[in-house]
């Protein structure tokens, strides 16, 4: 159940802990079913996501790290992830349905997700290409997902 993110000289890995944890949010969620104070629709959905902190000219300013999307909405996403997340802007790198997405991120919330954390933000740009070079092919869900 080992979940390995590579590219060139950077090899993350989402612990099992993290991808247990991811899916079990996902499986236990419930639907809302008060009124709805958000403008746009967010949609449980699981992605392994690459990230990496940037500054206001969308250069990285750390090194990149693995997450797992817990919602996905057309103008925001809600993100799991190992350590704290101090930064305010962040690039994300994901894959959906085969198509390479890399978008800018404003952090609109950041803290304690049970055993790990969470964030969520905002969309701000679509990118022509992720700040740092990857090789996306390596993107891989466990064999028992």
């Amino acid at each position: 159940m080992n979940q390995t993110v590579e590219n060139y000289g950077y090899s993350g890995t989402l612990s099992p802990q993290l991808f247990a944890f991811a899916r079990r949010q996902f499986v236990n969620a419930t639907i809302y079913k008060g009124r709805q104070r958000r403008r746009e629709g967010r949609f449980p959905m699981m992605l392994p996501v690459i990230g990496v902190a940037i500054d206001d000219l969308d250069h990285p300013v750390g090194e990149p790290f693995d997450m797992i999307t817990r919602d996905v909405g057309s103008k925001s996403v809600g993100l799991i992830h190992e350590n704290p997340m101090g930064h305010q802007r962040i690039a994300i790198h994901m894959v959906v349905a085969g198509a390479d997405v890399d978008v800018s991120v404003a952090l609109m919330w950041r803290g304690p997700l049970g055993p790990f954390y969470g964030s969520g933000g905002v969309y701000l740009d679509r990118l022509d290409r992720f700040p740092c070079p990857l090789d996306c092919g390596a993107i891989k869900w466990p064999e028992s997902f």
